[in-house]
């Protein structure tokens, strides 16, 4: 992930964030199914994975400490848009 991207999606509200990790695998997972070239799929599949695999890892710690959502947004002033 691009060190531009990771920052501006911490800034996303923890729900928000998951959302967008969850679309991000599913954009994968249907250029996979497009791709003609079968490294190009292969490659769309593992980044699907690790999209999907990211968000279920900071879903279980959110379910773990149910505060965590809480202390990375309240600690950060919102955006404005």
């Amino acid at each position: 992930m691009s060190t531009n991207l990771k920052k501006s999606l911490e800034w996303l509200p923890l729900d928000e964030r998951l959302n967008c990790y969850r679309q991000f695998a599913q954009e994968a997972f249907r250029k996979a199914n497009e791709a003609s070239n079968p490294n190009a799929r292969a490659e769309f599949f593992n980044m699907a994975a690790g999209w999907h695999s990211l968000a279920d890892e900071i879903e279980r710690s959110a379910k773990a400490d149910p505060l965590m959502g809480i202390a990375k947004t309240a600690a950060r002033p919102r955006r404005k848009n």
